[in-house]
């Protein structure tokens, strides 16, 4: 089941025209391109697709209901050392040894971002919220009634199952691109990504935490002040 999107207008007059001009054109506009892999464009049963996030992963297309629906595999695999996953080849290719670049052009499935004013994203930390795209890159946030999640795809509340945007991990590191990213588990540093070859972890200074808006370690407002730790072990990658 469906639910159309509501929204509480604010009471000024040009606000109110700007949301209802831009809630109808989401309402035509419902493409964006999401950080995820799938298996629209497979050749069939068996067909291979990359982890877009990750070079060296790719999943399995199958048809399990045979209806000629293809679904993505639940976990990814990975090429064998050495090997990299060609998304031109649809299969794990060596690693050139020639320094020509294999792995660009990754993206992270928790950045997603408003492009077209109008359009509606899901936000990748809570299935029941979804952000309306505003001008001027601005956004605001709505959210789906209980029981309901944001289905991504179709741009509506619904309770069918699947729908939610399920593709970010909080705890995952994904080093998609060279420099600094906040340390899923450990706020008082940051990790230093260089793809491919992998990241490493720095610690701050002492009485510092790492702040993204800046991209720094800043000190603590006060000497008791501590950053909270977002995840902890299982899901934290090793040191």
């Amino acid at each position: 089941m469906n639910t159309l999107i509501r929204i509480k207008f604010p009471k000024k007059k040009m606000e109110y025209s700007l949301l209802l001009s831009l809630l109808m054109c989401a309402m035509i506009v419902r493409t964006h391109a999401y950080c995820v892999a799938s298996c629209d464009d497979a050749a069939g049963e068996g067909s291979l697709v990359q982890n877009p996030s990750n070079c060296f992963e790719f999943y399995v297309c199958s048809d399990p209901d045979g209806d000629g629906s293809l679904q993505l595999s639940d976990e990814a695999l990975t090429c064998s050392t050495g090997m990299y996953f060609d998304d031109n080849t649809s299969n794990c290719e060596a690693i050139p040894t020639d320094g020509s670049q294999y792995c660009d052009n990754l993206c992270n499935p928790c950045d997603v971002q408003c492009g077209i004013p109008g359009t509606l994203i899901p936000d990748p930390y809570n299935c029941q919220n979804y952000y309306i795209c505003l001008a001027n890159n601005e956004n605001r946030l709505g959210s789906c009634k209980e029981g309901e999640e944001f289905d991504y795809i179709k741009n509506v509340c619904s309770t069918e199952p699947g729908v939610c945007y399920s593709a970010c991990n909080p705890c995952t590191v994904y080093c998609v691109k060279e420099g600094r990213v906040p340390d899923p588990c450990n706020c008082e540093g940051y990790i230093y990504c260089e793809p491919p070859s992998g990241y490493v972890h720095f610690d701050c200074p002492s009485n510092s935490s790492y702040e993204p808006s800046s991209n720094s370690c800043v000190e603590y407002t006060s000497p008791v002040t501590s950053c909270d730790k977002t995840c902890t072990e299982p899901s934290c990658p090793a040191a």
